[in-house]
């Protein structure tokens, strides 16, 4: 839900639930084959884990329901939920704006962290 919400702040984007779950009633079914294509000539998709060890940690459990990517309408950062990790975020830009991305990612986390607080989560910071 905070994904959804995260629209209308500096990172623009829209979350796109895997192909095949029915987990998030506005895309009931998952992504649309268009975004899968483009995610995947991007390399920005994950797939369903087969190594045996992920499989026995249970990683793989109820694929591909409540996972999907977040990805910004720039296409410079997208964010991955529930692959192995419950959030894993990819921020990349061309050239040598190190530090553009850097705030790119900064910005996002930020605004994922405000949308979460009024749930009452919060990241946990070591």
């Amino acid at each position: 839900n905070a994904m959804r919400s995260l629209g209308g702040g500096k990172v623009k984007g829209m979350y796109h639930a895997l192909k095949g779950s029915y987990s998030y009633a506005p895309q009931p079914g998952g992504m649309s084959d268009e975004v899968e294509q483009e995610l995947k000539a991007s390399g920005l998709i994950f797939h369903e884990p087969d190594s045996k060890a992920l499989l026995c940690s249970g990683v793989g459990r109820n694929w591909p329901e409540a996972r999907g990517i977040f990805m910004s309408k720039g296409k410079d950062l997208v964010a991955w939920i529930n692959e192995q990790d419950h959030l894993k975020v990819i921020c990349r830009r061309q050239g040598h704006d190190v530090q553009g991305a850097f705030h790119l990612l900064r910005d996002f986390l930020s605004e994922l962290e405000a949308q979460l607080q009024p749930l009452g989560c919060s990241f946990m910071h070591n």
